[in-house]
């Protein structure tokens, strides 16, 4: 992750216009963002269980959500981009999400749908996706010397298995509530989820997530509710924190001066985890938020419109 606002280049007009839409000053301060219950766009139907899509194509590090429900249903899992996908329950049947990663081709795709049913019995759908290519633009920096070590791709390798070993945990237990995903900071965006960055005018990589400008120490959020899977030091993302949230997703938040939480700890929503810094690959102070989903980097922003269903409330003591 690079953060040196130098230049940017955008790759056509119409790219910088989607970016204008979609990176606007955020306040977390503002209501919360409701998202009404979207109409399907396709229905599958086979025995007693209804496959109900709420997507009609996917992009580029975008997330489809799938809803499967009926009679005896006991559980959903299904396979897509060769990872295995449990199903979480919720109040009216079972929910998956499908991630696409930013460098996945456009093109259709098959996807095995399994619905366990009561007596061991089961019913098998085989679907399909659209991925379509995604809107990213394309960014120049030039790294100040003190930096330039960090521009190896050995070390950028290296700090994505370190990333990969950790997201690859999927807990099948969901720890985000019925409020949702929110924002970690209320500061305006920066440099955007996807683009190609050139550094130093040879190194080309992708930007994972996106960037909040904000002071150093500025707190920053839990976005949602979970339990804290890593903090640590990292090269590229300096001080870190990833959250786990249940079934495969992660969130993550780089560069921080400050960690205020530890490892197996469980958080709230909105909970203070750490403070703006400017440590790892970054000449000044912001905070990178990044997202994972059954190990594909998604885009944070168009994941908080993405409608979740009401979950199954359990009882407490």
């Amino acid at each position: 992750m690079v953060y040196l606002i130098f230049r940017r280049i955008v790759i056509s007009l119409m790219l910088g216009v989607l970016l204008i839409a979609v990176s606007p000053t955020i306040a977390q301060d503002d209501t919360t963002n409701v998202i009404t219950r979207p109409q399907p766009s396709q229905t599958f139907q086979q025995g007693v269980i209804t496959v109900d899509y709420y997507f009609e194509t996917i992009p580029q590090g975008g997330v489809g959500l799938i809803h499967v429900y009926g009679d005896t249903l006991q559980g959903v899992r299904t396979r897509f981009l060769d990872n295995v996908i449990e199903f979480f329950p919720a109040s009216d049947g079972y929910y998956g999400l499908l991630a696409v990663g930013m460098a996945q081709s456009p093109r259709l795709y098959d996807v095995s749908l399994v619905a366990l049913l009561a007596n061991e019995q089961s019913e098998t759908f085989t679907l399909t996706v659209d991925v379509i290519q995604g809107a990213f633009i394309r960014e120049e920096f030039s790294m100040p010397q003190n930096l330039v070590y960090l521009t190896s791709p050995e070390i950028e390798r290296g700090e994505l298995a370190r990333l990969n070993a950790i997201f690859e945990s999927v807990s099948e237990e969901v720890f985000w509530d019925n409020d949702g995903f929110d924002l970690p900071i209320s500061t305006r965006t920066g440099s955007p989820f996807g683009s190609f960055r050139i550094l130093n005018q040879n190194i080309n990589t992708r930007h994972t997530g996106w960037d909040f400008s904000a002071g150093i120490g500025t707190p920053i959020l839990a976005s949602a509710s979970g339990t804290i899977a890593y903090t640590g030091l990292m090269d590229i993302r300096g001080n870190y924190v990833a959250i786990d949230h249940g079934y495969g997703i992660y969130t993550g938040y780089a560069h921080m001066s400050q960690i205020h939480v530890t490892r197996g700890q469980t958080v709230r929503a909105g909970q203070i985890i750490g403070v703006v810094g400017s440590t790892g690959r970054s000449s000044g102070a912001h905070l990178h938020w990044e997202m994972s989903i059954h190990q594909q980097w998604v885009d944070t922003l168009n994941f908080l419109n993405v409608w979740l269903p009401d979950l199954i409330e359990t009882e407490t003591d």
